[in-house]
Order: C-alpha cells, then sequence, then structure tokens
C-alpha cells in the first residue's frame, strides 16, 4: 500500500496543476496572481512551462500556436496592417462561414477569430482569413483592427460569451456596429441592453423562413408574405434598441 501512495503521489507531481484562472490548458507551475492562463480550448498548449515568469503566459502559448500553424494574434497583426473598412467576426462555426461567404459575395473585406483550433486549421487550408484566439480578449479584437473596422458580427453559439464580448468591445467603442447571434428569442432583451446594434434569434427566424415558404406555396405574394414575417416578427421580439424592423 506504501508503495502504491507513493507512486500515486509520484506521478501527482508530473500532472501540472490547473491555473484558477484559466479559461482551458494547464499550468505548469503553481498558479500565482497574474496568471493569465491559456488562450484557448486546445488542451494540448499548455499556458506556461516549469521556470518561467507567469507574465510570459500569452507570449509562450502564442508562439507555440504559431509553430502548430494555428495564427494568432501577433500574426493576426501583421495581417491585417492597412486594414480599414472591413468586418470582424468573432466565432467561425457554421453561422460565421455563411457571414463570410455573404461578405465575399459582395466584396466586403473580412477577419474572422475563433476558438476552436480544428476549425481554424481546416480554414486556414481553404486560405480564409481565420485566426485562434479570443474575441473577448481586448488585445485580440485590437490585433484585428477593429478601431477602423466597419462593423462587428458575434456568432458564438454561448449568451454568455457573446455578452463578454460586446461589453469589451464597447469599454472601447461603443458606436460600432454590432450585430449578434441569439440561439433563441429570449436571449434578444439582453443582448440589446449590453449594447448589442442587431441581435437575430437563430430559431425563430429559422421558423419564420419556414412560414414564409408555407405562405409563398400557398398562393401569397411576396409583398404580403413579407408584411406577414414583419409583424409576427415585431410581436414576438426586438431587433434593435429602437424596436425598428428588419427589411
Amino acid at each position: 500500500m506504501q508503495g502504491l501512495r507513493v507512486a500515486a503521489a509520484a506521478r501527482s507531481k508530473r500532472w501540472p496543476a490547473p491555473c484558477p484562472r484559466r479559461r482551458v490548458g494547464f499550468c505548469a507551475v503553481q498558479p500565482r496572481n497574474g496568471c493569465r492562463g491559456a488562450i484557448g480550448r486546445d488542451r494540448s498548449v499548455p499556458a506556461c512551462r516549469r521556470g518561467r515568469q507567469h507574465g510570459d503566459h500569452t507570449t509562450s502559448a502564442q508562439s507555440q500556436l504559431e509553430r502548430r500553424g494555428l495564427p494568432s494574434r501577433t500574426r493576426l497583426q501583421a495581417e491585417t496592417e492597412g486594414y480599414s473598412g472591413h468586418v470582424v467576426i468573432a466565432g467561425f462555426g457554421r453561422v460565421g462561414q455563411v457571414i463570410g461567404k455573404l461578405l465575399d459575395e459582395r466584396g466586403y473585406r473580412w477577419v474572422a477569430v475563433d476558438l476552436d483550433a480544428k476549425n481554424v486549421e481546416r480554414s486556414r487550408k481553404e486560405r480564409l482569413p481565420v485566426f485562434f484566439g479570443d474575441a473577448s480578449q481586448e488585445e485580440m479584437v485590437a490585433a484585428a483592427r477593429i478601431d477602423s473596422a466597419k462593423a462587428m458580427v458575434i456568432t458564438l453559439d454561448d449568451p454568455e460569451a457573446a455578452k463578454s464580448v460586446l461589453a469589451a468591445l464597447r469599454r472601447k467603442l461603443p458606436d460600432l456596429p454590432v450585430v449578434v447571434r441569439a440561439r433563441h428569442h429570449v436571449h434578444v432583451q439582453d443582448l440589446l441592453e449590453k449594447g448589442a446594434t442587431t441581435v437575430m434569434p437563430e430559431t425563430t427566424e429559422s421558423r419564420l423562413l419556414l412560414g414564409a415558404a408555407v405562405l409563398q406555396e400557398l398562393g401569397d405574394s411576396k409583398t404580403d408574405v413579407d408584411a406577414a414575417v414583419r409583424t409576427v416578427r415585431r410581436r414576438s421580439y426586438p431587433t434593435s434598441p429602437s424596436g425598428s424592423d428588419l427589411p
């Protein structure tokens, strides 16, 4: 039994201690005040190395990401030099990808930030301007040249994460147009109060589109269908702080 306890103790010393302030990842030394932890969801990227100062966490993690081919903040800052009038997309899942395609179709320049390492890798192979990072970190959106951007789109699944991005953005840019995706209409009002310019509840809008298709199949004109959709939308939720409807 004593031998088992010694072996267990040895194993526990080899495993890095979790950092209390990290989002994800591990801290290989005893956490201290000021530790920022890893900058993404990929647990294979440690927040720091034994013997390094905790102030070097972000630099160390950034370097490891670059070596793995995951462009992060430093690469983002370099590749967006001179950008102006572009769109910043927070989250590049299925919704963000559609938005990117629409922006491409209309000739708008855009850049996306995402915390899914595999998603970033796939996007970079397709030569898309997608970078690994947390859009709620002010230095990350600053690297995306948010000061000179024309708009920002937040497509995150988690409403709390969306509110974190909004809060960080509004501290610096209170007037930038920000369109936010919501999973359900119950989140709309809260996101508007946090500073969103326009909020689109995904589930409700998909139902409206389905209903519109039904009305068109029944022979209603596009004008009548659009009017019906606007009426139901207005009764269900506001899409902007002023309560103005979408076209």
